[in-house]
């Protein structure tokens, strides 16, 4: 399993050049296989049934995981968040440690990270009432910089380190 990550100044552009590059590092793919969406949005290569991927970006930042099961990435910016969001998204015990952390903003980016990667992993999109959505058999590696928060989703840990590419040497062909 892998996970590669960029920055530059729009992560949604940078998003299809970093899986394309990842692709090809990862798995000597020169080009990116044919793409698909589950019905619930998820995307996949048809023809590639085992390979898994999974895309995220934030303000400036991408990143891509890569693997031989299903996997969850999200990337979260650090922003103020609203307290009544707290009771709608997290559970008592999400709740009691970001109370015992002192209600830190890069605390809850870290917990919404987790959640995502995890719906994300599973396919199925955000799955609300979000409090109640628990792992099962899925295990999280986390991921933080300066202004940002991580999570991959998978069914193994992940590796403990993002592997960072320079947006000047990505491809852009518009995918």
């Amino acid at each position: 399993m892998r996970v590669y990550g960029t920055k530059g100044q729009n992560g949604r552009t940078l998003a299809w050049p970093l899986l394309e590059r990842a692709v090809r590092e990862t798995w000597g793919l020169e080009e990116l296989p044919e793409l698909a969406r589950t019905e619930r949005g998820k995307p996949f290569f048809p023809k590639h049934p085992e390979l898994h991927f999974n895309l995220s970006h934030s303000g400036g930042y991408a990143l891509c995981a890569l693997g031989d099961s299903p996997v969850g990435i999200d990337i979260q910016i650090i922003k103020p968040f609203k307290a009544r969001l707290l009771d709608r998204v997290c559970s008592p015990e999400e709740r009691r440690w970001l109370r015992e952390r002192g209600d830190q903003d890069g605390d809850f980016a870290q917990i919404w990270a987790g959640k995502e990667s995890l719906c994300k992993q599973r396919g199925t999109g955000l799955q609300f009432p979000l409090g109640e959505l628990r792992a099962e058999q899925e295990i999280f590696t986390f991921y933080q910089g300066e202004n940002w928060r991580g999570a991959l989703c998978a069914r193994k840990a992940g590796p403990e380190e993002i592997i960072w590419i320079s947006d000047l040497h990505l491809e852009r062909r518009g995918v």
